[in-house]
């Protein structure tokens, strides 16, 4: 007699077309098999959305952030600083530890004129709700602008400014 093997181990479905449906297990008696409670299956079907709202919410915030920026950058190109002195800054912003420690950098710097523009652009109070007691999101507007500027500056932006 030969030995009974379960179907199980024999039968698999869609191995031959690469479709990979794995391993079937025939049941003869479906009904008489208890099925578990999977509440936290169910819970976290129900997290998903929530997670999902807050990674929109999270990219909404993130493209208002390098809109600021943008707008910033702006205002740094009028104000015609050069290719130096705007890596400069940008280095005193990824330096800082926080708003005060970049404002006593930028407070450092020796040439009044550029201190004084460079106080304008990192101004608490021009900065929009949610960003100005943020230091992550200042520090990310405040850099966006300080590359656009600079980046526009190689192509020549600084002429139609």
């Amino acid at each position: 007699e030969e030995p009974q093997t379960s179907p199980a181990d024999s039968f698999i479905i869609g191995a031959k077309q690469n479709e990979g449906f794995g391993r079937v297990r025939l049941l003869a008696d479906a009904e008489a098999m208890e099925i578990a409670d999977h509440s936290a299956a169910k819970d976290a079907q129900n997290e998903a959305p929530c997670a999902l709202l807050s990674a929109v919410e999270a990219r909404k915030e993130n493209d208002r952030i390098l809109e600021e920026g943008i707008r910033l950058a702006a205002k740094i190109l009028k104000d015609r600083l050069n290719p130096s002195q705007i890596g400069r800054l940008a280095l005193m912003c990824r330096e800082a530890a926080d708003y005060d420690d970049l404002l006593r950098r930028v407070c450092s710097i020796k040439t009044a004129g550029t201190r004084e523009k460079a106080l304008t652009y990192f101004d608490r109070k021009e900065l929009p709700e949610g960003v100005k007691d943020d230091w992550k999101k200042q520090r990310k507007l405040f850099l966006t602008a300080l590359a656009v500027s600079k980046y526009k500056l190689r192509e020549g932006g600084e002429k139609n400014a």
